[in-house]
């Protein structure tokens, strides 16, 4: 009865070797890794479409805030326009 169960032992032991090294080629192979990049291309996509989303609803719930930063931002970027002109104009006099 040992020697059964050292044979099956073995056997065990070399299909998992086999398998092992099946696994790895398959691993290796281009198929494998076009087929793992379609699927993680895939999560990506999902991700970016739920996180547009989440932020268009978020946009659409805050839009008056939205639209007092957009202004707050014209109004700063008009200001240091304005003081970069004075500066050229009076390097260039």
């Amino acid at each position: 009865m040992k020697t059964d169960t050292g044979k099956a032992e073995q056997l065990l032991s070399k299909l998992g070797k086999e398998i092992d090294s099946l696994l790895n080629k398959v691993k290796e192979s281009k198929a494998y890794q076009d087929i793992d990049l379609d699927s993680r291309a895939n999560e990506v996509k999902n991700d970016f479409e739920s996180l547009s989303t989440s932020f268009q609803k978020f946009k659409k719930d805050n839009q008056q805030t939205f639209k007092d930063v957009e202004s707050s931002v014209k109004e700063s970027l008009n200001d240091i326009q304005d003081i970069f002109k004075s500066k050229k104009s009076k390097t260039t006099i």
